[in-house]
């Protein structure tokens, strides 16, 4: 039990990271979506949008789900109206 909350924990460590490294790299206005996978093997989008006044919004969708371009929109559209 102790080795895999140690193996999440160092996951959780490399993914903040690499969203950190990410972060410094985007303008404040381009949107950014990258692949990465669960324990489980599902593939997972993790998107970042950003609003007029700077702020952003981490999330994440899943791979090849129908329903994945409608959320990004919807969350995009969102994003614009805060």
């Amino acid at each position: 039990m102790r080795k895999k909350m140690e193996k999440n924990q160092a996951r959780i460590d490399e993914l903040s990271l690499r969203l950190d490294e990410a972060l410094e790299n985007l303008h404040e206005t381009e949107n950014a979506a990258a692949i990465d996978e669960n324990d489980e093997g599902v593939k997972i989008r993790k998107h970042i949008v950003w609003s007029e006044d700077g702020q952003f919004d981490v999330f994440n969708t899943y791979v090849g789900f129908e329903n994945e371009e409608d959320e990004v929109e919807e969350r995009c559209e969102e994003r614009e109206d805060e």
